[in-house]
Parts: C-alpha cells; structure tokens; sequence
C-alpha cells in the first residue's frame, strides 16, 4: 500500500527520479506530457524547481510512496 504525504525537502531526490523515469517510460504521447519536451522535462525535474514548489503558498504537492520509492504524485 502506498503511503500519501505532502511533498518534503527529503523527498525531492525520489521524485525528481521518478519524474525522470516517467518521462523515458511514457513519452511525449502519453497524457500528461504531451507536447512536452527534454528539456521542459529536465527543468521541473531540477532539484531547483521542485524545492520551489515545497514553499509556493498556492500549491500542494503530495506524494505516493511504497517504501521509499515514489509511485505517483498530484499537484493541485
């Protein structure tokens, strides 16, 4: 079962390799990251990037977690 909790300063490693790992998985094709492109996909996988949405008061970020690898996230 995974294991849901709003996005940690020592969590961004394990989304920005899942993130990575979903982009060679999926593609551009796959809903959710059409028209997107390496290098969009290496800008919001930065450790830069997501450490700011951590302190974005408009958004939440939450994580799936089996472990201590990341499943799934949302963003709202």
């Amino acid at each position: 079962m995974a294991l849901v909790s709003e996005l940690r300063e020592g969590d961004i490693p394990l989304l920005k390799s899942f993130v990575l790992k979903a982009w060679r998985l999926a593609g551009s094709s796959a809903l959710g990251w059409t028209g997107a492109t390496d290098e969009n996909i290496t800008e919001i996988a930065s450790e830069s990037f997501l450490r700011g949405l951590i302190g974005n008061p408009n958004l939440k970020v939450f994580i799936g977690k089996i472990d201590e690898e990341v499943v799934g996230f949302c963003a709202i």
